[in-house]
């Protein structure tokens, strides 16, 4: 039966395009909905794990003390299920909290880990980001990471417009 995986794909799906124009309370009640399909976590660990992370970033957007508990477990399944997108977006989310509660310690941990995997992988979206985040948790090496961030951004504009140019 595919319909709880369709069901909490599109939640999640509804629930990001809020997430995507700030709407974090409309996000919030989409990925609470999703995580209410029964056996979610058991049959569908990688839709799981995505809903479960969104509903806590976007409870952790509307009041910076929430999300801790559910970033963390989300985490924990995406580490044992080995989902490498979602590790990265989880540590990316993390590195956000922590930054907000100014313990820039776990940021710069997370943020690490985040980067490396982003790297590994060649999600430069990813890579993108903790490359943004960087500057703000050192620094001191800022101007060298906005460095990186410009000629990373530079290449992927190239090499879209390249590809945009083909198939004209």
């Amino acid at each position: 039966n595919y319909k709880p995986i369709f069901q909490a794909q599109t939640l999640n799906n509804i629930g990001f395009v809020y997430l995507s124009i700030n709407k974090f309370k409309e996000a919030g009640e989409i990925f609470a909905e999703g995580l209410k399909i029964n056996n979610l976590k058991e049959s569908q660990p990688i839709f799981y794990a995505s809903l479960l992370d969104n509903y806590a970033y976007s409870r952790f957007k509307i009041n910076n003390k929430e999300g801790l508990n559910n970033f963390e477990t989300a985490l924990k399944v995406r580490d044992d299920i080995n989902d490498v997108y979602g590790k990265i977006n989880s540590r990316i989310h993390l590195t956000e909290y922590y930054l907000s509660k100014k313990d820039t310690v776990k940021a710069l941990k997370f943020n690490k880990e985040a980067n490396l995997l982003a790297k590994e992988s060649n999600y430069n979206k990813e890579v993108l980001i903790t490359l943004d985040f960087f500057t703000r948790l050192i620094p001191e090496k800022g101007l060298q990471y906005a460095k990186a961030y410009i000629k990373l951004n530079d290449s992927l504009q190239n090499q879209e417009r390249a590809t945009r140019n083909k198939l004209a």
